[in-house]
């Protein structure tokens, strides 16, 4: 400081010709003691320097290293007169101050000995790791929202992040699940939130919708499936909700990848027209509410999910089951005609479960995993867009089934009252994506509105009773009984059945289409 002080004062000098080098030299020591009387006053300066930015100390009032000193702020600190600045007490900087001069006040304010070059060497690696992981911690205290804990869930952490014109990837919230054995630290939310949204720059946010982002990052052990959006306005940026897991889930994801697609996507959309009504904060705590229905899903399909490989003697296919034919006629009838999506609803979970193996053997092995057994004991409500799932009877003598998430389903579904053995299901495919649309229309037209989401959804007219007449599972059911239930045939044939079935599909969609005369 004193050297820049006497080279400012010299070229300053050196302009005036009609000074003389003794009158430059008298005033330069004037100028050096004025300097050392100011300093050794009752005000202490700690100066310290780290890539270009300025820490002082004077009067118990700090400035940190991450806040950059002006001109007029350096004069008014050499004045003695200090702006207010807010500081943070963790972020201490240990600097030697002008006033210390023996050996032992320069260890006690660097920490080591000042004659000791190895020690001085090593406590220097100890502040700079120090502060790299304090001022990490202290900048995650900024987004971190809340620590979920979901055990047998592969998803380990949940991030929402922004492309920031100004820094670049920003994240705005973040999840991490504690009961899971993959550890994501805070430089790998980072390092995500950098590949997923660093592509984006220059992105035409209006051509922009929801685009979904597989990522398998191999250097860190982890997979990525982001959703990257924008607002319904160019001026909202470029958002993304990101999934990261384990490399090792990486085959548990793919199988319910489609699931995962379908919930975020309806979630997503939710979070496009929050941007637009409501200030970010606001934002954050929403999406928070979406995400424990999210979680609990995946990890109840992770719980009591179905095996791979199903045996007849666990089913009510069983030789030494007493069943009523026509009633599983009709179950197995809708059951396929709804593309595999049943929910039943019994007391006990015996009885539910051994329906749902019943079921789960006219599935295939991607959609078993995207299937659920009922818990005893459990408050599971109904799931969308899970192939089957059971659900117990409550205290009410009713089940918790919301129709609006049937009608949000991607499929119709059929509901096996194992109660009344009654069965109904929801309308044909082609109206129920009619209908599916505009129950999904009016979810956002809610949220816009902020209106309730139940009163605009009907209740009457949802199911109809499935009692169709049929011969290709009469005469299945007749087949299949004849056959013995050892050695694995009964699961044979049903494979066959299946296959024989999708083939007879195909060959009836190849002669509509022969027979059908489009005019271009």
């Amino acid at each position: 400081m004193l050297d820049i002080t006497i080279d400012t004062f010299r070229k300053q000098y050196s302009r005036e010709s009609s000074l003389s080098f003794a009158s430059a030299t008298d005033d330069m020591e004037a100028l050096t003691e004025q300097l050392n009387a100011a300093t050794m006053k009752g005000k202490e300066s700690d100066l310290g320097c780290k890539n270009g930015l300025v820490r002082m100390s004077v009067n118990s009032v700090d400035i940190t290293k991450d806040q950059e000193i002006t001109g007029r702020e350096r004069k008014q600190l050499q004045s003695g007169q200090l702006p207010h600045h807010t500081v943070d007490s963790k972020e201490v900087l240990p600097c030697m101050s002008p006033g210390a001069s023996s050996a032992e006040d320069r260890e006690d304010n660097l920490g080591f000995d000042v004659q000791n070059p190895e020690s001085a060497r090593g406590r220097c690696s100890e502040m700079l790791a120090g502060d790299s992981v304090e001022s990490t911690m202290s900048h995650s205290t900024s987004y971190l929202s809340e620590i979920m804990f979901y055990e047998r869930n592969f998803i380990s952490a949940i991030m929402f992040g922004i492309w920031d014109n100004i820094i670049g990837p920003k994240i705005l919230s973040a999840w991490v699940n504690e009961a899971s054995n993959f550890c994501v630290s805070e430089a790998d939310l980072k390092y995500v939130a950098g590949r997923v949204l660093s592509g984006e720059l220059g992105r035409n946010t209006a051509e922009l919708q929801i685009e979904n982002k597989f990522c398998v990052l191999a250097e860190r052990r982890m997979i990525v499936d982001a959703y990257v959006f924008s607002g319904l306005r160019d001026e909202t940026g470029i958002h993304a909700v990101t999934l990261v897991m384990p490399f090792r889930e990486r085959r548990s994801f793919l199988g319910v990848h489609d699931l995962i697609n379908c919930w975020l996507q309806r979630i997503v959309g939710k979070l496009r027209i929050l941007l637009e009504v409501e200030c970010m904060d606001d934002v954050v705590k929403d999406f928070s509410l979406y995400i424990p229905d999210f979680m609990e899903m995946l990890s109840s399909i992770r719980l009591l999910g179905l095996q791979p490989k199903i045996s007849v003697k666990e089913t009510l296919l069983a030789a030494d089951q007493n069943i009523e034919v026509q009633f599983m006629r009709r179950v197995i009838a809708s059951h396929l005609q709804t593309f595999g999506c049943t929910v039943v609803v019994g007391q006990t979970p015996q009885t539910v479960n051994a329906m749902i193996s019943t079921l789960g053997l006219f599935l295939t092995q991607e959609e078993r995993q995207c299937s659920r057994y009922a818990l005893n004991d459990s408050s599971w409500p109904y799931y969308p867009n899970l192939f089957v799932q059971g659900l117990l009877v409550e205290r009410q003598g009713e089940a918790n089934i919301s129709t609006r998430e049937i009608l949000c389903s991607k499929y119709p579904t059929t509901i096996v009252d194992l109660i009344t053995s009654e069965v109904r299901q929801t309308q044909a495919y082609h109206e129920h994506i009619l209908r599916r649309n505009d129950t999904l229309a009016q979810e956002m037209h809610c949220i816009w509105a902020g209106k309730l989401e139940d009163e605009m959804y009907p209740t009457m007219g949802v199911f109809q009773t499935a009692d169709l007449s049929d011969t290709l599972v009469h005469t299945f059911l007749y087949e299949l009984f004849q056959l013995d239930s050892s050695a694995g045939t009964r699961e044979s044939y049903i494979e066959h059945f299946m296959r024989l079935l999708c083939r007879k599909a195909l060959a009836l969609i190849k002669y509509v289409e022969s027979h059908t005369y489009v005019s271009i």
